[in-house]
């Protein structure tokens, strides 16, 4: 799954993407330096919500739990794991509505 977003806050869209399966891996290259991360983060049937949530310009690697309408998110200011409850059972999660 692609998975757009500036993962190290430099104005530009890098290269990323999540390998769906469990755990899901996030492979991230950045547009600035050309650093290579991998992280693992989600599980099916978790849905990508990757944005910027702390509000530093980065975008956060995030996953929306359809069975549970949480949010869980790793923000990029701190990375802690934060989650939020919102949503329920049969909902679709929006991401980046204000970018596309």
């Amino acid at each position: 799954m692609v998975v757009p977003g500036d993962y190290d806050g430099d104005g530009r869209y890098d290269f990323a993407v999540v390998r769906n399966a469990p755990p899901f891996t996030w492979y991230i290259l950045t547009s600035g330096t050309f650093v290579f991360r991998g992280v693992q983060f989600g599980e099916p049937p978790h849905l990508t919500t990757q944005a910027d949530y702390d509000g530093d310009g980065k975008t956060d690697i995030s996953v929306w739990d359809p069975r549970n309408g949480v949010f869980y998110v790793i923000r990029s200011s701190d990375n802690v794991v934060t989650q939020v409850q919102f949503g329920q059972n049969l909902d679709f999660p929006i991401a980046n509505y204000d970018k596309h």
